[in-house]
Parts: structure tokens; C-alpha cells; sequence
């Protein structure tokens, strides 16, 4: 859903890695935002949203299923 920015794309250019150990994040959807917020919205989910480093959905998608939780890959 979203792609990574280089440090020197940002405003902290100077900070190597943007995700270490803060509450925001810098990041470039591949869509729209506003296309990007109504899939979140359409969905029904909170505010709260947890970013990592990397593609981490197939992961994701078999941890849901084996919790029973429902899983949407909104890109």
C-alpha cells in the first residue's frame, strides 16, 4: 500500500532510519491518499495503525486466518 522513501526524500534527512522508535512516520502510498482513506474508512477500521518496515502481507494474511481475523489488503 505503500512504498518506502528514502532518508534524503524527507525532512529528517539526517535520521537513517524514519520507523525506529517513534509515533509517526513519513511514507508515499501508491495510491491516492484520499483513495487511500475511503478503502480504510470503507472498511470500518480506527485511527490506530501499525507501520513496518517491508511487505509484510502474506504474513499477515496467514496470521489472520489462523486467529480467525478478518484480513483486507486494501493496495
Amino acid at each position: 500500500m505503500a512504498e518506502s522513501l528514502d532518508a534524503k526524500d524527507t525532512p529528517q534527512s539526517k535520521i537513517k532510519h524514519l520507523l525506529a522508535t517513534y509515533t509517526h512516520t513519513i511514507f508515499k502510498p501508491v495510491v491516492p491518499v484520499k483513495e487511500l482513506f475511503e478503502r480504510v474508512l470503507n472498511i470500518g477500521t480506527t485511527q490506530h495503525f501499525a507501520v513496518v518496515d517491508g511487505d509484510w502481507r502474506p504474513q499477515l494474511e496467514a496470521f489472520a486466518e489462523i486467529m480467525g481475523f478478518e484480513f483486507y489488503d486494501i493496495r
